[in-house]
């Protein structure tokens, strides 16, 4: 039997490509929330924390066809894979995101982490899956 640090490793390595994170930061202008009631969100910098960039991950787009009022749409899906230790939250922002090996810029723009996916498919978390909303690929 193998240890979940042990497999944790093992899938890290998988994780070929680079990203930036941009972590959320509360409008500090007054607390306001939006149509939704969630705190309004800012990428600006200060007061937002300074972007960390080069953290690993595994980007990957596909797409599903769903069944809307007019007829089957296609929908596109932008996924980004990170470690089971990464600290990224729903609301922060993904840029740059990069493949080192072909130095192939994947994502230029910042696009927000809409959910996330922790993957323990023997108990402990494995891997994360981050939702991208709005992601345009290059």
């Amino acid at each position: 039997m193998t240890s979940a640090a042990f497999v944790q490793g093992r899938v890290n390595r998988m994780l070929r490509h680079r990203y930036t994170w941009l972590r959320r930061a509360d409008d500090p202008t007054g607390g306001g929330v939006d149509d939704w009631g969630n705190p309004l969100q800012t990428i600006q910098t200060p007061p937002a924390p300074v972007p960390t960039t080069n953290k690993i991950c595994l980007y990957r787009d596909t797409s599903k066809f769903a069944v809307g009022d007019s007829g089957p749409v296609q929908v596109e899906i932008n996924e980004l894979t990170v470690a089971w230790d990464d600290p990224i939250q729903v609301g922060d922002y993904v840029a740059s995101v990069t493949d080192p090996e072909t130095g192939r810029t994947l994502i230029v723009d910042p696009t927000r982490v809409e959910s996330i996916a922790e993957i323990g498919p023997h108990g402990a978390v494995v891997y994360r899956v981050l939702t991208l909303h709005g992601a345009e690929v290059v």
